[in-house]
């Protein structure tokens, strides 16, 4: 805000008008009002940084993060056209597929995370915001087989004992 007179001129500047400055200004002497309106045009939402495809291997997180000029906006995330809502779960510990999406937003970031992704989780991802949308993709790698238990040596007596192998593998 700045106050200026020139001669019989005075003035007020209000910088960086925003929506809560809208309302009546008043300029008052002893014997003399005067009042105007003050009407603050709200800027349109805009995206200003685009969702970017995310890959990752199975079980692992994958965050998506759009970017708006404004903060605090009612935002919606799909996947695969479905809504997603919020699991609350902010704690570390073991999580189901569908138990498993975090919504944020930090100012004006806005971020999706989805844990525990599966095959099945790969699709498009999609971010609404007024009537303003962008689009990525989620693409799960398989991980790779591999040995949860190995084989272990065995003894056996000729001719009367069996000996059993066994191994477990990452998957069927």
């Amino acid at each position: 805000v700045e106050f200026l007179q020139e001669g019989n001129v005075h003035k007020l500047i209000l910088m960086d008008c925003k929506i809560e400055d809208m309302g009546t200004i008043k300029f008052e002497t002893e014997d003399r009002k005067s009042s105007a309106t003050l009407v603050v045009k709200e800027l349109p939402v805009e995206i200003t940084r685009q969702l970017e495809d995310v890959e990752v291997y199975e079980r692992d997180s994958a965050t998506f993060e759009v970017e708006l000029n404004k903060k605090d906006q009612k935002v919606q995330w799909f996947k695969k056209g479905v809504l997603l809502e919020d699991s609350g779960r902010r704690t570390p510990g073991r999580v189901t597929p569908h138990e498993s999406v975090d919504l944020m937003n930090d100012d004006n970031k806005y971020l999706c995370t989805l844990h525990n992704c599966q095959l099945e989780d790969m699709g498009e991802i999609k971010f609404l915001v007024d009537n303003l949308k962008c689009k990525a993709q989620l693409r799960v790698k398989e991980l790779p087989i591999g040995f949860l238990l190995g084989l272990k040596d065995q003894r056996a007596v000729e001719r009367d004992d069996k000996a059993k192998f066994s191994c477990t593998m990452s998957k069927k």
